[in-house]
């Protein structure tokens, strides 16, 4: 068999048709009909839509779309490369951290220290090598701010005792500072509402707030003597937290 060699400007994704004929002493054979083509091909494109979901103070998982067609360079993926900034906020995603991915398109880091910023990018390989680096995607280690315990309801030392004092402990914060605070009060029909003209939340140095008995029986409809019960939540640079149980006593 012989083998072909010469320099030929097709461009890539490009149909090759070939034909053959043969010389010998007697002289030059007819070309045979032409061969079915094949596509030229080249290493895969760049790996696109590299997403970071879901995420944590302890964990990150990457995906992304798997190249196919003529994405793949017309020769079919053999892996995935992954690489990261290990937590270096000021380097670039260019430490390899394996290549030997295929399937599934996604991978989970657990090895992550809270509150450091981490940057991944991703590319693609095939038989004649690899594509290029994806664009890098970003995101700090951080986490929604802990469930809060129960918070403290308890009736105002102050005369003329006509106030109740809401009481809560800040949560841990996974490495966000916590923005602010939402207090709910349970009204008679079971449905909790806010109360933001006393108690805010807004100011997240503050871990209690005063409001007066008359407007809190206007806003919940409870009958005197009844259990006022609350529920607590706290926010952050992600988003809320879980609500605290609702108090039992008070």
């Amino acid at each position: 068999m012989s083998e072909i060699t010469g320099t030929y400007l097709y461009t890539f994704d490009q149909v090759v048709f070939v034909r053959v004929s043969s010389t010998s002493e007697y002289g030059t054979s007819d070309p045979l009909s032409i061969i079915d083509g094949a596509k030229s091909r080249s290493v895969p494109n760049q790996v696109s839509n590299l997403v970071i979901n879901p995420y944590s103070d302890t964990s990150i998982t990457i995906t992304w779309t798997a190249l196919t067609g003529s994405t793949t360079g017309n020769s079919a993926i053999t892996a995935y490369a992954i690489y990261w900034n290990d937590g270096v906020t000021a380097d670039n995603a260019d430490k390899l951290v394996t290549e030997a991915l295929l399937s599934p398109t996604t991978y989970t880091f657990t090895n992550i220290d809270g509150g450091k910023t981490y940057k991944f990018a991703v590319k693609a390989k095939n038989i004649y090598g690899y594509g290029t680096l994806s664009s890098e995607a970003q995101i700090d280690a951080i986490d929604v701010p802990a469930k809060m315990a129960i918070p403290t309801v308890a009736l105002s030392a102050v005369s003329p005792f006509t106030s109740v004092v809401i009481t809560w402990t800040a949560p841990n914060y996974h490495y966000s500072p916590i923005t602010d605070y939402d207090v709910q009060f349970q009204k008679l029909d079971g449905t909790f509402t806010p109360y933001t003209a006393q108690c805010p939340g807004t100011d997240e140095s503050l871990v209690t707030c005063t409001v007066d008995m008359l407007g809190l029986k206007t806003l919940t409809s409870l009958a005197v003597d009844s259990l006022i019960r609350v529920k607590v939540r706290a926010k952050n640079g992600k988003d809320y937290g879980s609500y605290s149980e609702v108090n039992s006593a008070g």
